[in-house]
């Protein structure tokens, strides 16, 4: 019941603003729920100034909770320009009540830039910065990222599509034509403006050939065809694409060939949207074909002119073709087999043995690959001319070849290297077997033209899988162990292991160190007394090479002479002593007044060389040592090959004075008859048979037979290495009292050496 006081309309009436309120608070809280939620930034500004913002905002210009409200809208335009602008340009707009948006790059709080599209309204036209605006802004970046991403890719295509040397033109399913490439408009002479949207055939290709391209397609697709676009489409639509020798007509009425290849474009939903064509031109294909063409009815033109000459033109032509198959026959010949001893090439060995590597792969078994090469060819070479070098090389593989199976292999490699190939080895032993054999066909002397050659290999095997299991490095291994042959004493064959490596390497590092051996002071002589038993004086020195090495040390001559000779390193060296020995020995004439012999060691590269005398004559000159005291010791190999020569330096030799001396006798292959004829003084009975005096009584046979051969023929005899009194005595008894070795004394250096001679001639 009401109170009597109110009235009952006014009751009502508060009832009603009650409610009123509370819609009005719900709907309020709807609105800022709204505001608090939408992924936009809204912000309420008055003088430029932040009033209200929701979290969007905050979030977009990087502001804690509630610390975006109060602060000027300055701080977000990237520079003071998009502000001021914004007042002169954007204000006046909303103050009209029309609506403005537009896209800035606005700033962070914390600097970093970003696009937002923004837009506007107004309370108060009349006052829009103090009546207060609101404003909302989206982050646009995203978008204007993927508009550049997509510019950049379209104008990369369009640079493609533009600059590609082929015409390009994509078309309606009906042919009128959406798209031309700069390449096609050149080469028809059509502008894009001249050619979109107009049909195809009717524009750029011959009715004439339509028409007949229409009836072909008839008949091959078993249904009419219209002429006209379906010309170019049948085929696209139910195969996806086709390609053509076609023409194009140009603008200005001339044609030019293409190969056309025509696809269709279809939908996301595999619809046929319309068809592209890419042209190539071939006017230059079609030129040289013509003129093919043309040359060939030129060629027949004249066959039908001249058919009597028809006979004797294909005589002629049948005799062209077998020139040009033996030609052809022949080229293939050199470049798989030797030209001078028609073993296969290194080419033809390198696909065989890859096959046989390959089929032993397969098979499980072996393959051998044995390395050659002739000792001392260079020898031969430099002395004899490469002529008879070739003539031996060419014996050498007739030889080698006699011992060859029908699955074996024989090539030359180059030079004086040749390589064997077993496909098939069961065991490695039998590949001991033939490099012994090859070792014994080699043993006896080769006729050359007029001379007896002596020549020795040394072979390097090895074999697959257990030396490599590749070419190269089966070859590789084989050449290295053939390198080990040859500082083995060559005239034998090594098998590869793992330490050869090793030892090719130190070879390599003392060959490299004694190419500096010279310049840097590092060789030296030593002296080894010669005894003359009969009176027990020293009646001469032999001059002996040392080398102390700064980097590798002190190195024996069995190690370093080996490989100057191999190198021809030998040739400076060998002057070098020679210079210093005389040198030296003529001092100790000079000082002890005796006239000592120098005995100096000539290898085989030195005896060889062009200008040894007159090398040897300048020494002798520049060092004022007598020729007749000096005593040149040359190895028997060393004048085995083309005797001939060898004796005429031989003789030139002596007529310079000087004494000459067979070094190591009894080791070589010398001929009594050719012994008789070379003007040698000395036999230098070797070092091994002296070692057997009181072991083998062979050996002390060989020394009596060589004492008793110098005796016939007037030589002077001398043994080395004697290191007991009981050799001594023994190589007296037989008339040797020319004698050298330990029992006497060790090659000195020049200073002991010195003390040594001035000791001795005091003794006597």
């Amino acid at each position: 019941m009401s109170s009597p006081d109110v009235p009952r309309g006014a009751d009502e009436q508060s009832m009603a603003l009650q409610q009123t309120t509370l819609d009005l608070q719900a709907v309020m809280l709807e609105n800022q729920a709204i505001l608090d939620n939408v992924a936009t930034g809204i912000v309420f500004l008055k003088n430029r100034l932040v009033q209200r913002c929701n979290p969007h905002a905050e979030q977009l210009f990087g502001y804690a909770p509630g610390a975006m409200v109060g602060t000027s809208t300055q701080s977000w335009y990237s520079n003071p320009q998009d502000y001021d602008s914004v007042a002169s340009d954007f204000y006046p707009i909303l103050s009209t009540r029309q609506a403005r948006t537009t896209e800035l790059i606005f700033r962070r709080q914390n600097g970093e830039l970003f696009w937002a599209r923004m837009s506007g309204r107004i309370f108060d036209g009349a006052n829009p910065l103090q009546g207060g605006s609101i404003w909302v802004i989206e982050d646009s970046s995203e978008r204007h990222a993927a508009e550049a991403a997509l510019r950049s890719a379209t104008a990369l295509t369009g640079a493609v599509f533009n600059s590609a040397n082929v015409s390009i033109i994509a078309t309606s399913t009906v042919g009128t034509i959406n798209l031309i490439n700069a390449t096609a408009q050149r080469w028809l002479g059509y502008s894009s403006e001249e050619l979109i949207g107009k049909a195809t055939p009717a524009l750029i290709h011959d009715a004439g050939e339509v028409l007949a391209r229409s009836v072909e397609l008839s008949r091959e697709m078993g249904f009419p065809i219209m002429p006209g676009f379906d010309v170019f489409a049948t085929k696209a639509r139910l195969r996806g694409s086709d390609e053509r020798e076609w023409t194009y007509r140009r603008k200005n009425g001339t044609s030019f060939p293409v190969y056309l290849s025509v696809s269709a474009l279809r939908n996301e939903v595999g619809e046929i949207t319309g068809f592209i064509g890419i042209g190539v031109d071939i006017t230059d294909r079609r030129r040289a074909d013509e003129a093919i063409q043309h040359a060939n009815e030129v060629l027949e033109q004249r066959v039908l002119q001249r058919t009597a000459e028809l006979e004797a033109a294909n005589l002629q032509l049948k005799a062209e073709i077998d020139t040009r198959v033996q030609m052809e026959q022949e080229m293939r010949r050199m470049a798989h087999y030797d030209s001078l001893t028609g073993l296969p090439n290194r080419n033809l060995l390198n696909d065989r043995i890859e096959q046989a590597i390959e089929r032993a792969r397969r098979n499980n078994h072996k393959v051998g690959v044995l390395f050659i090469d002739l000792d001392h060819f260079k020898t031969i070479n430099d002395t004899l001319g490469h002529h008879i070098g070739d003539l031996l090389l060419t014996q050498v593989a007739s030889r080698m070849s006699f011992m060859l199976r029908a699955t074996d292999t024989l090539g030359r490699l180059g030079g004086d290297e040749f390589l064997f190939l077993a496909p098939e080895v069961d065991d490695p032993e039998k590949l001991a077997v033939i490099a012994s054999k090859f070792i014994e066909i080699l043993a006896q002397p080769i006729a050359v033209s007029s001379h007896l050659l002596h020549v020795t290999p040394s072979i390097g095997v090895c074999c697959y899988p257990d030396h490599g299991t590749d070419r190269d490095t089966l070859m590789r291994n084989a050449d290295t162990a053939m390198y080990f042959a040859k500082a083995s004493g060559r005239n034998n064959y090594k098998f590869y292991t793992e330490s050869l490596n090793v030892d090719v390497d130190n070879r390599f590092q003392i060959e490299n160190a004694l190419r500096y051996a010279l310049v840097q002071n590092e060789l030296s002589l030593h002296y080894q007394p010669l005894m003359d038993t009969r009176t027990n004086t020293v009646f001469g020195m032999e001059a002996l090479l040392r080398w102390h090495s700064k980097t590798l040390g002190v190195l024996s001559p069995a190690q370093f002479i080996p490989i100057a000779e191999e190198s021809s390193l030998i040739i400076p060296i060998g002057s070098w002593v020679l210079r210093q020995a005389c040198m030296q020995v003529k001092r100790w004439r000079e000082v002890h007044g005796q006239d000592y012999i120098l005995a100096v060691n000539l290898s085989p590269q030195q005896f060889h060389q062009p200008d040894l005398l007159k090398v040897i004559a300048t020494i002798l000159s520049e060092t004022g040592f007598p020729p007749s005291a000096l005593e040149l010791e040359i190895t028997e190999s060393s004048l085995m090959h083309n005797v001939k020569e060898v004796t005429a330096t031989l003789h030139q030799l002596v007529d310079l004075g000087v004494r000459l001396a067979i070094d190591d006798f009894g080791t070589g292959y010398s001929s009594l008859s050719y012994l008789r004829h070379f003007p040698v003084h000395k036999l230098k009975i070797d070092q091994s048979f002296v070692r057997d005096i009181g072991v083998d009584e062979r050996g002390m046979g060989i020394i009596s037979t060589i004492i008793s051969l110098s005796a016939t023929l007037g030589l002077q005899v001398i043994a080395e290495g004697v290191e007991t009194d009981a050799q001594k005595q023994e190589l007296m008894q037989q008339g040797c009292h020319f004698l050298q070795g330990y029992l006497f004394s060790r090659p000195l250096a020049a200073d002991e050496a010195d003390r040594f001679l001035a000791i001795r001639r005091a003794a006597n």
